[in-house]
């Protein structure tokens, strides 16, 4: 009976403990990749080069600086500068298993240039080498140094994970010398199917992944996803007023009332992903896709919008209400409903929320659903559930505190028609009405099979205690 018992107790511990979230797909494989590119600039024709592949050290001298050729160095080499990543596909969404990602610098040699054979130099009585001259012949074109990775150019990143995931750096400290961030994302080149990461900030380069399966297991959850998004799905205004400006990805800009013909929608001008959308004092639009989520930007805001599968939008200044309906979060099954903010990068679980940006500090105040909030700087990570806000800026991430969901839905009426939030309120009170009665649902599922391990449970007791009573008379 007592293994039974214990049977029951495994089972129990089981079923609840599957119920913990997981952040990527089951049919994901964790596995470690590669990515490489290199920057577009070459070094000039006469670069001098140490026969291992490095660059000669600079020496300092009474009379300047200088670099000091030995026999058997090269000149006369081209190169460029070379990127490689080297990361986990999964990244931090796999929870315990998250492992960090190390961005390396190398050179990447493009010619054999000349070995030198002779040098002839005299030092001067301030320890400076003057050279009167030196020979050298040219190299075999095919013997071309091997790539030269620089120790001074070595990264630690952290990645969110998955093909649409962000590599930044850990607790917001900066590592490269200028003092500039390093920060890259995940993208997909439609015209070959393949991903890279584009980096930026102190560093530009886009880093090619060569492996096509690297996000197999996430993609397999969402087939057809780009086809679905690409021809069923477009955004649109449905609403504006004031002054809202739409500046596309060339710098060319338009008014946006030139977008806005009125409520049918076969009327809509579509607004590409990559554009920034601008309102101006005592303005706002309501931004449509389709019938799975609205925007609300509020007066004196930026954003710019993306393709949902790269998060919908990132926010750049002023405040937005989103509503993402259902829909759209299943379609997208990787987890990439992400909005990166200036101070965080907010997502995953959320469904309606309003994101502010203003004075350099990131605030997010959720309405329904729930979202994972993370700092920028720190790395640090909350949930955020419904009724709650948190803000972040340089130093990390605010307490969590309360507000009224009813009355930031209030404070958006006075700047936006209330047709627009009343929509919004809907939607919020019918979900909150269902997660109510599912939770009920549950109590009510469970608390049956509660009472029947207990009353086991004291059966149990009660026959083991009646024996040992027995025994001992």
């Amino acid at each position: 009976m007592c293994y039974v018992f214990a049977a029951v107790i495994v089972m129990v511990f089981f079923s609840f403990s599957n119920c913990l979230a997981i952040d990527y797909p089951l049919s994901a494989i964790e596995k470690e990749y590669v990515a490489i590119g290199h920057e577009e600039e070459k070094s000039g024709a006469n670069t001098l080069v140490k026969s291992d592949g490095s660059l000669p050290r600079i020496h300092v001298t009474d009379s300047g600086s200088q670099v000091y050729p030995e026999v058997g160095d090269r000149v006369g080499v081209e190169y460029v500068q070379g990127w490689k990543l080297t990361f986990w596909n999964i990244g931090e969404s796999g929870g315990e298993n998250s492992k960090t990602a190390k961005l390396e610098g190398f050179l990447k040699y493009l010619s054999a240039g000349q070995i030198l054979k002779d040098v002839n130099y005299t030092e001067n009585a301030a320890g400076a080498r003057e050279y009167s001259g030196w020979k050298s012949e040219p190299a075999n074109p095919n013997d071309i140094l091997p790539p030269y990775y620089v120790p001074e150019q070595v990264y630690t990143l952290g990645y969110t994970g998955g093909p649409n995931g962000v590599f930044y750096e850990l607790g917001g400290v900066k590592q490269h010398s200028s003092g500039e961030p390093i920060r890259g994302e995940v993208q997909k080149d439609e015209s070959t199917g393949l991903y890279y990461v584009q980096f930026s900030g102190a560093i530009n380069v886009r880093l090619d992944i060569s492996d096509p399966d690297v996000f197999k297991g996430f993609e397999k959850l969402a087939e057809n996803r780009d086809l679905s998004i690409e021809e069923e799905y477009a955004y649109a205004f449905t609403d504006l007023s004031g002054e809202v400006i739409v500046e596309y990805e060339d710098g060319e800009e338009d008014f946006g009332a030139d977008f806005y013909i009125g409520s049918n929608e076969k009327n809509r001008k579509v607004i590409p992903p990559g554009s920034t959308i601008k309102t101006g004092k005592d303005s706002y639009v309501v931004v449509n896709f389709g019938d799975s989520a609205d925007f609300v930007l509020g007066p004196n805001s930026t954003l710019k919008i993306k393709k949902p599968e790269h998060g919908f939008f990132d926010t750049q200044k002023g405040q937005v209400l989103i509503n993402i309906k259902k829909n759209i979060a299943q379609m997208i099954k990787e987890g990439s409903l992400d909005v990166t903010m200036n101070q965080a990068v907010a997502g995953r679980k959320g469904t309606t929320a309003v994101f502010i940006e203003e004075d350099g500090i990131s605030t997010v105040k959720v309405l329904e659903g729930e979202i994972s909030f993370k700092s920028i700087s720190t790395g640090e990570v909350k949930s955020v559930l419904p009724g709650e806000t948190i803000s972040a800026n340089k130093e990390g991430l605010s307490q969590l505190t309360k507000f009224s969901v009813e009355g930031e839905l209030e404070q958006w009426e006075k700047a936006v028609p209330a047709e627009a939030i009343d929509k919004i309120r809907e939607y919020v009170n019918q979900e909150t009405k269902t997660l109510d009665n599912e939770s009920k649902s549950s109590v009510f599922t469970v608390l049956p099979f509660v009472a029947v391990i207990t009353l086991f449970i004291i059966v149990f007791l009660y026959k083991v205690l009646s024996k040992k009573s027995s025994v001992n008379k």
